[in-house]
């Protein structure tokens, strides 16, 4: 019998069950045949060199990461990325950023700024005092951080300032060995098991707690019921939970492709960059592995505009401005992620989804649908619902 179960086993599954397997047994139940979700770390040549074709960047701003980080890594594990700047792709050519914005559209928007709010505003409604930089600089660069159209997104949800940072790690870092090395640290925890390919088909709430019956055929059992997939997904599993799944299923999606390249440093040698937002539409933007640069290889990450299937062919059509030789030996893999599309008005459709969850014992929601798409937001969240789930069961009111 397990205290949790947890169903999922991206960023906010795996944060959950780190914090709550100090005081109960934990079961993670994912469908995919690895752990990490939007997180995932990929080793083209089989070595020690890495890229990731998902999640990026962990900032010392992400407090609820470097906690575990603590926990978990000697710091000699912390890699400090180097600046490498900017590039936007328009017309087929690349740009610095400072030479496609407006400084008079700058200081306009600045002086209208301390007079605006982002409450109820749409990205395009609030960033659009910005002039033609809106539309040149600042939409196309929202959506290449979100892997969506950012214009109808509700505008206090992306970009969100965090004052409180730990000044003892670097601005932005990476793992030895990825980003994934942390959900792997995690996962091979005492009190915590890991079920690979086994898919959530039905959660039935029962006097005593809830049962899960797999993919596999299984009927599981646990005093507590943990939810970390996508909004649509947990509507279907919460069929019985009263309002919440209608509310879940007003959250629209939006599938993101990405494809993570990886050559020799000989046959790819377009300028050291971090990242490059495209405005032409080919695709949403790049993220570079020369931010922690190798000696060998490099790698970067393109993210393309959803319902982009063809997304090899836009690659081969990419590969002379990138600057990659055609004789080159590639290493390509791609990915799909699943991202939620947060318009205006989503904080209170969460707040009511909150009130919701007050009235439904032991039963936990976690993702990227409720306070933002970052991976602090997704392991706030988690580490909230943890702490709350370790103070019922001593017996505390939450």
């Amino acid at each position: 019998m397990f205290d949790a179960i947890v169903i999922g086993g991206g960023l906010s599954g795996a944060v959950f069950a780190h914090h709550f397997s100090k005081s109960g047994k934990v079961l993670i139940l994912e469908k995919a045949d690895r752990l990490g979700g939007a997180i995932h770390t990929v080793r083209p040549f089989g070595g020690a060199f890495f890229a990731e074709l998902g999640a990026h960047t962990i900032y010392n701003s992400y407090l609820a990461l470097i906690r575990i980080i603590d926990e978990l890594f000697p710091a000699s594990s912390v890699i400090a990325n180097k600046s490498r700047g900017y590039l936007i792709k328009a017309g087929g050519s690349f740009y610095s950023i400072a030479s496609q914005l407006s400084l008079w559209g700058l200081a306009r928007g600045a002086l209208r700024l301390p007079f605006c709010t982002k409450d109820a505003k749409s990205v395009r409604e609030y960033y659009s005092i910005f002039g033609k930089n809106y539309e040149r600089v600042i939409l196309p660069a929202l959506s290449a951080i979100i892997c969506q159209d950012a214009s109808e997104i509700a505008a206090d949800i992306i970009m969100k300032r965090r004052s409180a940072k730990r000044t003892d790690y670097p601005r932005s870092f990476t793992l030895t060995g990825g980003i994934s090395a942390l959900i792997e640290k995690i996962a091979a925890q005492d009190n915590i098991t890991v079920n690979l390919s086994t898919a959530a088909e039905k959660a039935i709430k029962t006097d005593n707690g809830y049962t899960v019956i797999t993919s596999l055929g299984e009927e599981i059992r646990a005093e507590r019921l943990v939810i970390a997939v996508d909004a649509l997904e947990a509507a279907k599993l919460l069929e019985w939970a009263g309002d919440i799944p209608k509310i879940l299923n007003s959250i629209p999606a939006s599938n993101s492709r990405a494809l993570l390249f990886a050559a020799k440093k000989v046959d790819y040698t377009f300028p050291l960059f971090g990242y490059i937002i495209s405005r032409d539409g080919d695709f949403r933007g790049a993220v570079s592995r020369d931010q922690t640069a190798d000696d060998e290889y490099r790698a970067a990450a393109l993210h393309f505009l959803d319902g982009e299937d063809n997304i090899y062919d836009a690659f081969s059509k990419l590969k002379p401005l990138l600057q990659i030789a055609p004789e080159a030996d590639i290493f390509t893999q791609t990915e799909r992620f699943c991202l939620p599309r947060l318009f205006t008005g989503h904080v209170e459709r969460m707040k009511k989804v909150e009130e919701l969850l007050k009235g439904i014992k032991n039963l936990h929601l976690l993702g990227n649908y409720f306070g933002g798409l970052s991976m602090q937001d997704c392991a706030a969240r988690a580490a909230d619902e943890a702490e709350r789930a370790i103070n019922a069961k001593r017996g505390f009111n939450v």
